[in-house]
C-alpha cells in the first residue's frame, strides 16, 4: 500500500499540476497550448512509470524491507510486488490522465474509467484466487489487468474527435516553461498523498 501510494503521489504531482493549466488554457480557447501541456504531462508520466517499474523489479526485496516487510511476510510480498511493479508501467498514466478527463469537464467519463478498472479487478480477484487457485499472485494479476483496462479506456477516450486533448507524439517534448509551474501547483497534492505513505511505513516497522 505505501509503495503504490508514493507512486500515485508522483502521478498526481504531474496530473493535478498540468490539468490545472489545461483548464485555464481551455477557458481561453488555446487548443494547441492545451495539447502541448498534455503532451508534456503524458511524456513525463511515462518516464515516471518506466523509472518506478525498473527500480522496483531490480530492487524488489530491499524496497519491501525498507517499507516494513518482515521475514514472514516477505515471500508473499515479493510474489505480489514483482507483478505489481510490471503494472507500474501504466498505473501512473491512468492516475495522472484521469485528471485531464476531469479538466475537460467530463467527470462522468473520469468516474467510468475508474469503475472499469475496479470492477474488472474485483471479478478477476475471485476468478484468479479461488477457481484458479493462484493465491496472492492472482490478486496481483487482477490488479494490473484492472488498471490495464482503465488504460485502454483512457487511450480510446483521448483518440475520440470530441475531446479537446489528443495523444500525439509531436507534443511529447519536455518543456521547462510548462513543467515548472505545473509541478509547483501539483506539489501540495503530492505532499498530502505521500505523507500518509510515510506514516504507513513507520507503522509497518513498529508492527514488525
Amino acid at each position: 500500500l505505501p509503495i503504490i501510494a508514493i507512486i500515485s503521489s508522483f502521478a498526481h504531482l504531474v496530473g493535478i499540476g498540468t490539468s490545472t493549466m489545461i483548464s485555464r488554457q481551455m477557458g481561453k480557447g488555446h487548443t494547441d497550448t492545451v495539447n502541448k501541456i498534455a503532451g508534456n504531462g503524458f511524456f513525463l508520466i511515462i518516464i515516471v512509470g518506466f523509472f518506478f517499474s525498473s527500480v522496483g523489479l531490480l530492487f524488489t526485496d530491499p524496497i519491501l524491507k525498507l517499507f516494513g516487510a518482515t521475514k514472514g511476510i516477505l515471500p508473499y510480498a515479493h510474489q505480489y510486488a514483482e507483478i505489481i511493479f510490471i503494472g507500474m508501467l501504466w498505473f501512473p498514466f491512468c492516475v495522472s490522465s484521469n485528471n485531464y478527463v476531469r479538466a475537460e469537464g467530463n467527470a462522468r467519463d473520469a468516474m467510468f474509467a475508474m469503475l472499469i478498472g475496479i470492477c474488472i479487478n474485483t471479478i478477476l480477484d475471485y476468478i484468479f484466487i479461488f477457481p484458479l487457485n493462484m493465491g496472492i499472485k492472482g490478486a496481483a494479476y487482477a490488479t494490473i489487468i484492472g488498471k490495464l483496462s482503465t488504460l485502454f479506456y483512457l487511450v480510446w477516450y483521448f483518440s475520440k474527435k470530441r475531446t479537446a486533448i489528443s495523444i500525439s507524439l509531436k507534443y511529447f517534448r519536455l518543456k521547462r516553461n510548462i513543467l515548472k509551474p505545473a509541478l509547483s501547483v501539483g506539489l501540495s497534492g503530492f505532499g498530502m498523498r505521500s505523507s500518509s505513505s510515510f506514516a504507513n511505513i513507520i507503522l509497518n516497522h513498529v508492527l514488525g
